[in-house]
Formats: structure tokens, C-alpha cells, sequence
């Protein structure tokens, strides 16, 4: 339970909570109750100037240490807060009161809240402990000293019940507002978990079904969070993938047996013919089977070829070519398929287009390109070169009006062995590894190859070349 995203997310945010309100009360009682010393110290000295004000006046209007004047000392409140001990000039003692138990019960109370060790401390032994206090003061009237003043109190200040209400009220707001503070983390532990939670069950299923081989799972995931939003598409992405791979591949198997089984069904059936004595072993029908072997080594020799260059295994023999010049023979080449289909040849080639390359590589993605042309156009149609430069690269263009490519079919055509469904017969199908070979022979040469083809309307593609000097004359792996 404690390892659920759920879980974990509450107990940190409880965590971080009561780490906040410990160290917010911890500061806040440090802050605040050194301030209420440096208040209640002030407030103290204050208290005794105002009694000694007090039995100074006493004495003057009295004019001596009288009963009535005594009394007026005894009414004061200010009375309740000391010991009070006042001697005459002499010595002997004229008044004499001691602080109220209340008090001292507050004070105690207030000095254990504030950390002042004075628990089993009574009422009645109080002059014994080390935060009693006493001190003298003289007692003047006309600049003559006419008695001294004996303050005993509790130090370092007495307490009234008016600040002891004020500190309980202050750590009573911090319990609150702690209570408060856990259950706002508990809820909110509980909202932002399930917010965090919920896509990523979802993530979580949605690859649980993908491992399992749902590969059309989608997540409908429409989270404010980019992170998951992102996350979900990107399994979305990869679920899409291995549905194209699958269907791919479901499909390339098809196409290798395709390839396999027609010149081995000839060569199967022409054996048998002979060994039946139908056929005689002739030259003609030994012929045959030599084509049917060869179409099968071939097939083999571009798939290992594919493999070689699939794997970095490719190497590019670098120097200055004119790639008008090696259009120009590959075009020749051509020249009496062009006449026996009557496939019209349109050129446009920009003269003296240097280009660092492979000359062997740019003659085999040509020969590769032109030959595809010919194989998916039909009597009369039109087949058209160009080649120009820009300031950085080279445009290649081979363009024919022929028969197109489904629009389905578009985004597969450079996988090896894929071929569609109109090119699948004996007279254009081919190996379908030509145009694999094609676009990594390019991507050799760092450049890209893009097509554009409509159905029944025709196909081209446009190959971009650089024209860096890179590695002239070396190696390329």
C-alpha cells in the first residue's frame, strides 16, 4: 500500500506539512517569547519605579510613615505584585505584604510554558528558589534619606493572568491552525494524487495492452500536465509504430515467400517433368532453370547487400563527379527500353554539376530510379529528368506519368521487399528492394529522397544532395 503513487504522494505532502508547522512554531515561539521577556522585563521595572513612586508619595503627603498612608500602599494593586518590606530611618519595619498566591501560581504557570524549569516548586517556599529576587531601595523626601524599600518577586518578572490567557491563546493557535494545516494536506494529498494517479494507471494499462499484443490501444488522455500529455502520445506513437511494424512484417514474410516460391515452383515442376519423362533435359529448359537460380541469387545477394548497408557496412570511394555527365550515360543505357515501350524521355540537366560523391553509388540510385520508371509506365507515357543546383545542394528529379502509388501504400515503399498490389505481378514486381537500397545509398551521402505520387497519374521523386567536400577521396562507413 505504502509503494502506490497514491500513498506515497499523501504521506509527502503530510511530511512536508508538519515539517513546515514544526519549524514555523519552533521560530515563531523563539521570536515571540524573546520579544514577551524583552515586553515583560520593561513592563517589571516599570511596575517598581510606580511603586516606589507610589510609597515615596506616601510618605510626602503624610509627611512621615503613617497608618493612613500605609494603608494607601496596602490598597494599591501594585501591592499584590511584591513582597513589600518598608523600614524606617532606623531601621524597624513600618509596613510589611507579601505577594498574592494567585500570582504566584500564575507566574509559575507561565515560567513552565516559557521553559522555566519550576514544577514542585509551592507557593509557600518561593523565597528559596533562585529565580526569587530581592532589592533595596532608599527612600528620599527633601534630599534626606528617611527609609529603605525591600522588593522580593520572581524573576525575572512577575506574571498577571491577562499574559497568561495571551500565551495560551498563541500556542492554542498553533494547534489549530496545525489540525487545520493536516487536514488541508490530507485533502489536497488526496486531490493531486488522483490527478497525478489517473494518467499514469491509464499509461500503465494502455502498456500492459501493448505488451500484450493490443497493438490498437490509443490513450485518450486529456491532461493539463505537458509530461503526461507528452508520455501519452509518445506510447500512442509507439503503439502505432508496432502496428505498421506488424502489419509490415506480416507482409514482408508474404512477399520473401512470394519471391521464393515462384522460381522454386518452376524449378520443382520442370524436374519433375523430366524425371517423369515428359521433358527431355535441353538446353532451352536447363536455360530456364539457370534463370530461375539466378533470379534466387540475386534476390539473395541484394538482401545480403541491404544488410551490409543497413549495418554501417557501405563505403563511399569520394571524388569530384559531374552528375549531368553520369545521368547522361545512365540515360543512354536506357535508351532502347525507352524506344521498345515508346516511353517518352524528357530531359533538363544544368551542365557541369560538381558534387563530391561516389560515382559507382550515384549510377546505381539512378539506374535504380530510371529502371523503377520504366517497370510502372505504360505505352506512350512520359518520363522526365532533371538535375540543378542551388548555392548548397544538388536537386535530382526522376518523374514519370505513370500508373502512381495507393496513397496507403506511400509511407511503406522504401521498406525492403515491400511492393503494392499493382506492382505484384511477374512483368514490374521486381525484388522490391530497389528503392531501400535507393534511399540508403543516399542517406550515405547525407542527403534525403522524397516522393510525391498520385494514383493513375504519375510519381516523382526528388533527391537532395549536399555539395560538401567532405571526406574527398576517402572512405565513408
Amino acid at each position: 500500500m505504502i509503494n502506490k503513487l497514491r500513498s506515497r504522494v499523501i504521506i509527502l505532502m503530510l511530511v512536508a506539512i508538519v515539517a513546515s508547522i514544526i519549524l514555523v512554531s519552533v521560530i515563531m515561539n523563539v521570536t515571540l517569547f524573546n520579544k514577551f521577556d524583552e515586553y515583560m522585563e520593561s513592563e517589571q521595572q516599570d511596575k517598581i519605579n510606580e511603586i516606589i513612586a507610589l510609597i515615596k508619595k506616601s510618605y510626602d503627603e503624610e509627611n512621615g510613615w503613617t497608618e493612613e498612608g500605609l494603608q494607601y500602599i496596602a490598597n494599591s494593586s501594585l501591592a499584590r505584585d511584591f513582597d513589600i518590606t518598608i523600614r524606617d530611618s532606623d531601621g524597624n519595619i513600618v509596613y510589611q505584604s507579601q505577594m498574592t498566591n494567585s500570582m504566584m501560581e500564575n507566574h509559575m504557570d507561565m515560567m513552565n510554558r516559557m521553559g522555566h524549569n519550576m514544577m514542585g516548586m509551592s507557593t509557600g517556599d518561593y523565597t528559596g528558589s533562585k529565580d526569587y529576587k530581592t532589592e533595596k531601595y532608599n527612600i528620599s523626601a527633601l534630599n534626606k534619606k528617611v527609609g529603605t524599600l525591600e522588593l522580593g518577586y520572581m524573576g525575572p518578572f512577575t506574571i498577571t493572568e491577562s499574559e497568561i490567557e495571551f500565551t495560551k491563546s498563541i500556542n492554542n493557535s498553533i494547534i489549530y491552525s496545525s489540525v487545520f494545516s493536516i487536514i488541508i494536506a490530507v485533502l489536497l494529498g488526496i486531490y493531486f494524487s488522483k490527478i497525478i494517479s489517473k494518467p499514469v494507471l491509464k499509461i500503465n494499462r494502455a502498456s500492459n495492452d501493448i505488451r500484450k499484443g493490443k497493438l490498437n490501444i490509443r490513450i485518450n488522455e486529456d491532461s493539463k500536465i505537458i509530461e503526461f500529455k507528452e508520455l501519452s502520445n509518445s506510447i500512442n506513437h509507439l503503439a502505432l509504430s508496432l502496428q505498421e511494424q506488424q502489419k509490415l512484417r506480416k507482409r514482408l514474410t508474404t512477399d520473401i515467400s512470394h519471391e521464393l516460391r515462384t522460381p522454386l515452383t518452376v524449378l520443382n515442376s520442370h524436374i519433375e517433368a523430366m524425371l517423369d519423362g515428359i521433358w527431355e533435359p535441353s538446353k532451352e529448359r536447363l536455360s530456364i532453370f539457370k534463370g530461375e537460380v539466378d533470379r534466387l541469387i540475386n534476390l539473395v545477394e541484394e538482401l545480403k547487400y541491404l544488410v551490409d548497408i543497413e549495418n554501417h557496412k557501405i563505403e563511399l570511394q569520394k571524388r569530384e563527379v559531374d552528375i549531368s555527365y553520369i545521368i547522361k550515360e545512365v540515360l543512354d543505357r536506357f535508351r532502347l527500353e525507352f524506344n521498345k515501350k515508346e516511353i517518352n524521355l524528357e530531359s533538363d540537366l544544368e551542365t557541369n554539376i560538381t558534387i563530391s560523391a561516389d560515382p559507382d553509388k550515384i549510377n546505381q540510385i539512378l539506374i535504380n530510379l530510371i529502371s523503377n520508371a520504366i517497370k510502372f509506365t505504360r505505352k506512350g507515357d512520359t518520363i522526365r529528368v532533371k538535375a540543378n543546383s542551388t548555392n548548397s545542394n544538388i536537386i535530382l528529379e526522376v518523374e514519370d506519368t505513370g500508373i502512381g502509388i495507393n496513397k496507403e501504400d506511400l509511407p511503406y515503399i522504401f521498406k525492403r521487399l515491400y511492393r503494392g498490389d499493382m506492382s505484384r505481378n511477374r512483368d514490374t514486381g521486381g525484388s522490391g528492394i530497389g528503392l531501400t537500397i535507393t534511399e540508403k545509398l543516399v542517406q550515405a551521402h547525407n542527403g534525403i529522397i522524397e516522393v510525391i505520387s498520385e494514383k493513375n497519374k504519375g510519381t516523382k521523386f526528388i533527391i537532395t544532395l549536399p555539395k560538401g567536400n567532405n571526406n574527398l577521396g576517402g572512405d565513408n562507413k
